[in-house]
């Protein structure tokens, strides 16, 4: 027990063997597998663990069951661990287990008929009920819409039952808590609708009431994540290490059966457009080697020309080293690759050395690759040709954890995942994932420019959960509407949806420029109200000619450009005299009846003050030289 409780599980592994000799029974044995679980021999454990249930008294039985199963799960085998409750006799800890492998394949409607019929035979077991709240959760997290909303009543049911089986375990108040967010989240995604859908007052409570409730749900830096939806990859064992391409057509990742030392291999999903599903998983033969092999977070070059990849086959600096390598029909990984090298000399001078290099991500222009150095997992960027002189380290400016990162295409924002167990303050239990920016990618001397430590925010609670987040990256067209971040949530594939809210009134800003709630005058996809944008030229209301006084002589230009094919006024918007929006007789008549009948000047800003155009129209002012 002292070797086992110091981590000497070698040791312990001898000991608790001998004892199982010279005392053969449950507890000795259970020992003896723990010491193989934890010196990571999975197999050796399960096989202490499958004899103990095969002699065990009934009433250790299901201690050792349960044993099992985390053996398959911490394998990520959950196929077999689900063909294994086949072989128990007690049906309630079968239905009980196979929920829970239901659930972490992915199949969520088995996993709920499961673990609804745990309950039906025992309403008062307490890990049926956490594990079909868990399922509930994850399909209302990841499901679409309509399905989502159905399932909220029944999650807020059944982990409000699990607490009152078992009101001061941590488990049951976690699962209530997240349950209660869930139920917040579609207020809030149903108050975003009423606002944007209606008029008046009625809109105005409803943005009130999305202000009150959104408040404890914002998002991170101008903007938030929704429609969280799972991918399915359709295999057992783990994944890692996700790279989409432009367009978000085809997905890669690296994948690896049992445990991440039996040599991962980097597989593809394709589909023909966003808006499709992701077609089965396959791997790509000219990248795979008998050796590992990994993508990045930003692997794939913009233009779809160059794949970077991470790898410890023959040829490179030692240890695992960043190669590089040429698709021959751009971004087609169908089409095959050519030229698969390390990075040497005449590209990244280096980045490679004998220890290890991973996680590499490419810039948008291709002039620079951010990637990961052991030990620490210490963030570098390297200039092509080695114009800066070497990799420069990025790790301290926002302070430790900073691992597994990911650089948006403008290379302004980091995302990054925790290292290790040294997890930052703030989270939502395990691993979380955290973004930070800055203002320029280089500083006055051409250096990488630091990433600001007070703007580092977690993303929120659509992203992170009780879970474990990483290995995430972002999609090239971030921070757009639509956008979208891709990250691993306990070894599943996900994709988060970013909504843009730069004036932080919890709606999408592009659906509030189209809608016409918010105006976007140089139609760059931001508000108005959210950028400085140059001052709107200035001219007099009424002065077709673009001079300083309104007389006879401007209305007489107006009619000539109408009907008599003269030249169109320098600034339509000074010869727009009824603020109309469109040139035309009216304009001249407005004009002749303030100078000579006494009727009202021209609307602001006037025939007198220079200023700009408060009327939002298709006219501008090119020249008005009379004014400022």
């Amino acid at each position: 027990m002292a070797r086992l409780g110091s981590r000497e599980h070698a040791g312990a592994q001898r000991d608790f063997a001998v004892a199982c000799h010279l005392a053969p029974g449950h507890k000795p044995s259970l020992l003896l597998a723990k010491a193989h679980y934890l010196e990571d021999d999975k197999a050796a454990a399960e096989d202490v663990f499958r004899e103990m249930h095969r002699s065990a008294a009934p009433e250790d039985k299901t201690e050792a069951a349960l044993w099992i199963a985390a053996v398959y799960n911490a394998l990520r085998d959950w196929q077999k661990g689900l063909e294994w409750t086949e072989e128990l006799g007690d049906r309630p800890l079968a239905d009980r287990l196979r929920g829970f492998f239901y659930c972490r394949l992915g199949r969520m409607e088995d996993a709920l008929v499961a673990g609804r019929r745990a309950i039906a035979r025992d309403g008062g077991d307490l890990l049926a009920h956490r594990i079909l709240a868990a399922a509930l959760l994850e399909d209302v997290r990841s499901g679409p819409g309509p399905r989502r909303a159905g399932r909220l009543p029944e999650l807020l049911r059944v982990s409000s039952a699990a607490l009152e089986l078992d009101p001061d375990g941590a488990a049951a108040q976690g699962i209530v808590a997240l349950a209660a967010a869930e139920v917040n989240q579609a207020l809030v995604r149903f108050l975003r609708r009423k606002t944007m859908t209606t008029q008046g007052m009625t809109r105005a409570l409803w943005a009130r009431a999305l202000a009150v409730l959104a408040g404890a749900t914002a998002g991170a830096q101008e903007g938030f994540f929704d429609e969280v939806e799972r991918i399915d990859v359709g295999m057992g064992g783990g994944n890692c290490c996700i790279s989409v391409s432009a367009g978000e057509r085809a997905l890669y990742f690296g994948h690896y059966e049992g445990s991440p030392r039996n040599n991962p291999d980097i597989y593809v999903m394709t589909r023909t457009s966003r808006d499709d599903p992701f077609g089965p998983a396959r791997p790509i033969p000219d990248l795979n080697t008998p050796f590992e092999d990994w993508v990045g977070p930003g692997s794939l070059s913009v233009d779809g020309r160059e794949i970077y990849l991470v790898t410890n086959r023959p040829g490179g600096s030692g240890g695992m080293d960043i190669w590089v390598a040429r698709f021959n029909v751009p971004g087609d990984p169908q089409g095959g690759f050519h030229d698969i090298e390390p990075l040497g000399e005449d590209l990244f001078p280096g980045v490679n050395t004998t220890g290890r290099e991973s996680r590499p991500h490419i810039s948008r222009d291709g002039d620079r690759l951010y990637f990961e150095r052991d030990p620490g997992s210490q963030h570098h960027v390297a200039a092509r040709d080695g114009a800066s002189g070497g990799p420069v380290l990025l790790n301290g400016q926002i302070g430790r954890p900073f691992a597994w990162a990911s650089i948006s295409a403008d290379e302004k924002t980091v995302f990054w995942g925790q290292f290790g167990d040294q997890f930052r303050p703030g989270g939502y239990g395990s691993g979380d994932i955290w973004m930070a920016t800055r203002e320029s990618v280089l500083d006055d001397f051409g250096r990488p420019a630091p990433f600001d430590p007070a703007t580092v925010v977690n993303p929120g609670p659509r992203v992170n959960t009780a879970s474990y987040e990483n290995m995430q990256t972002l999609t090239a067209d971030w921070p757009a509407s639509g956008s979208g971040l891709y990250f691993l949530r306990e070894g599943t594939n996900y994709r988060a949806t970013w909504h843009p809210d730069c004036n932080g009134n919890h709606l999408d800003d592009g659906d509030e420029i189209e809608s016409g709630e918010a105006r976007d005058t140089d139609q760059n996809g931001v508000p108005d109200e959210c950028e400085a944008l140059p001052p709107a030229p200035a001219f007099r209301r009424g002065a077709a000619r673009g001079e300083t006084a309104v007389d006879i002589s401007d209305g007489i230009r107006s009619l000539n450009s109408l009907f008599l094919g003269a030249e169109a006024p320098p600034c339509p918007d000074a010869a727009d005299a009824d603020d109309s929006g469109a040139l035309d007789l009216t304009d001249a008549v407005r004009i002749f009846g303030y100078l000579f009948l006494g009727a009202p000047p021209p609307p602001e800003p006037g025939p007198l003050a220079c200023g700009p155009d408060p009327s939002e129209d298709a006219l501008d002012c090119a020249s008005f030289p009379a004014c400022p």
